[in-house]
């Protein structure tokens, strides 16, 4: 059976580039999506239009489905479709759809997901542009197909005390659908695929091999107790190198990733030729090829591309493009305490559905030290952010050894200097 795949041109900003291109743990979007249809069985042919793709599949006697390249999906949600779909008598045309849970709901938010009634409910589903098409029906009044599943969820419950209340969860789910259209999509759909590569490793080889390779984990973890279990559930791979006094756990790290003294890696994914410098954090992140995360820096649920340098001392639920750097100091806020962060999407600023998102990078963009960025702001591409010159000390006036100095337009003088003493005067007067 074919499945055709139609391109989505819409550019994601800042990254300037197609959704097929996102970065989803080890390679693109479009390379993770052709290598699960391929190994579910369909042979792959492009389509330049909805329109052409399904002409082509109302040709097919079985009929074929139909893919845009700007979708997302988790390997349990593609083969039960790719399972269903067919099954279904005489004209069919058919989208992939989900039932609404916590964690659904959070890929919904800026355009992720389409809502639609299911003709077997009156219950409301989620669904993406993956089609089924047999017959003379259109893909266009597609009936939502909804997939019954048992979904894992991980839930992460903020602090009481950071908010106010206690009403905030933050979820992940292995059974995720979403259709890439905004710099958001790439974070919260790397964080889903970060929890179903672990589920997709249990389920592995007829769940004989995956249950096997979970209870030899264990066994190394054995006794199992100050964290030693999740220490050995990890997969490293033998041509990394990996520092003997760095700590991972429940965690990927890939051929050619090289770990420091004292890093610790929790529940992320290390890409290939990756660089964990000495003492740094990575905890829920996805490191892409080549990408180096700086000395002592903390880098949490976050989407380092490749070949970026992420050096800050804290980065939060952010997005790094190819080849930007955020240098030692520098800041990206990451919470509003008064309202949901609000992002630009298609000329205008929409609500997330939450008060917790970093900052996205575009590819070769760079922001110096002391340099802070609000949330949900996109840095452009190959911009520039740097300090004010003025508070820079580039000169020294004669100060006396133990004398207070302060910084002015870029010149250290002496804090008591007449020029300094007259405009704190004048600037008291008019407060006055």
């Amino acid at each position: 059976m074919r499945v055709y795949i139609v391109h989505n041109s819409f550019i994601i900003s800042p990254l300037e580039a197609p959704a097929r291109d996102m970065w989803l743990l080890d390679r693109t979007l479009g390379e993770t999506m052709e290598r699960e249809l391929l190994s579910a069985g369909l042979a792959i042919e492009k389509a330049a239009s909805l329109e052409e793709a399904e002409e082509r599949a109302r040709r097919e006697t079985d009929g074929a489905f139909i893919l845009y390249d700007s979708v997302a999906c988790s390997r349990i949600v593609l083969r039960r479709f790719i399972r269903a779909a067919p099954r279904r008598r005489g004209p069919v045309s058919l989208v992939c759809a989900l039932p609404q849970s916590y964690s659904i709901n959070y890929l919904s938010w800026v355009d992720g997901l389409d809502r639609a009634h299911a003709p077997s409910s009156a219950k409301e589903c989620w669904t993406a542009p993956f089609y089924f098409v047999r017959g003379k029906q259109s893909a266009e009044r597609a009936e939502p197909l909804v997939l019954p599943y048992k979904e894992r969820v991980i839930h992460y419950s903020v602090p009481v005390g950071l908010m106010g209340h206690k009403d905030e969860v933050y979820a992940i789910t292995d059974s995720y659908l979403c259709n890439v259209n905004h710099w958001l999509h790439i974070h919260r759909v790397n964080m889903a695929a970060l929890a179903a590569y672990w589920f997709d490793r249990l389920r592995s080889g007829m769940w004989a091999g995956g249950i096997l390779w979970y209870a030899w984990r264990a066994l190394l973890g054995f006794p199992w107790i100050g964290g030693r279990l999740t220490e050995h559930i990890r997969s490293v791979s033998v041509r990394s190198h990996v520092h003997h006094s760095a700590h991972i756990e429940l965690s990927a790290v890939q051929k050619g990733a090289t770990i420091g003294p004292h890093a610790v890696i929790s529940k992320s994914f290390i890409s290939e030729g990756a660089y964990i410098m000495d003492g740094a954090q990575v905890n829920g992140s996805v490191i892409g090829r080549g990408a180096v995360v700086g000395r002592n820096a903390i880098v949490f649920s976050s989407v380092v591309y490749p070949a970026a340098l992420a050096a800050q001392f804290l980065m939060q639920g952010s997005v790094l493009g190819e080849n930007s750097c955020a240098l030692s100091n520098s800041g990206f806020t990451d919470i509003n305490f008064s309202k949901n962060v609000r992002v630009a999407h298609r000329g205008r600023y929409v609500d997330i559905g939450t008060p917790y998102l970093g900052v996205c990078m575009g590819p070769g963009a760079r922001v110096s030290a002391r340099v802070w960025v609000a949330s949900g702001r996109e840095v452009p591409k190959e911009a520039l952010l740097v300090m004010p010159p003025s508070i820079i000390a580039q000169r020294f006036e004669k100060i006396r050894p133990g004398e207070p100095a302060v910084v002015k337009d870029g010149i250290a003088v002496p804090l008591d200097a007449p020029d300094f003493k007259r405009k704190g005067k004048r600037s008291k007067k008019k407060s006055r």
